[in-house]
């Protein structure tokens, strides 16, 4: 009995392991570039994801706890909790997680034309 237990916190510890790696790969092999027709998402040279600015419907700061709900959106974040940005275009989105949630969010509101992040033009 002391081995199996033994065994599952040796699994569970295997398993934080790879998971704080895997993150750590994410967040230098994931890259956001705001591009002149658009916002690209690559990870190592591969395209993701890409919304042209013109095909983007709205832009939201999210809360961790909202990142983990359910909904359409592609997650291409490079953390696992902490605040994000949701983009809607006009089919599907995707929640990214920058370093600066609102910094980012105003640049892309701004590059979309879309009203600022306090619901001004």
């Amino acid at each position: 009995m002391t081995t199996l237990i033994l065994v599952g916190l040796l699994g569970v510890v295997v398993l934080a392991i790879g998971l704080a790696i895997s993150l750590a790969v994410l967040r230098t092999a994931t890259r956001y570039h705001l591009e002149d027709e658009g916002i690209r998402v690559t990870f190592l040279s591969f395209t993701l994801w890409y919304a042209r600015w013109t095909d983007i419907r709205s832009v939201r700061v999210v809360s961790g706890w909202q990142i983990m709900r359910p909904s359409l959106a592609v997650r291409l974040g490079t953390k696992l909790l902490g605040p994000g940005v949701q983009i809607n275009r006009r089919h599907w989105g995707a929640v990214l997680t920058p370093n600066d949630p609102d910094g980012f969010a105003r640049e892309v509101r701004r590059r979309a034309t879309l009203p600022g992040l306090d619901g001004s033009e």
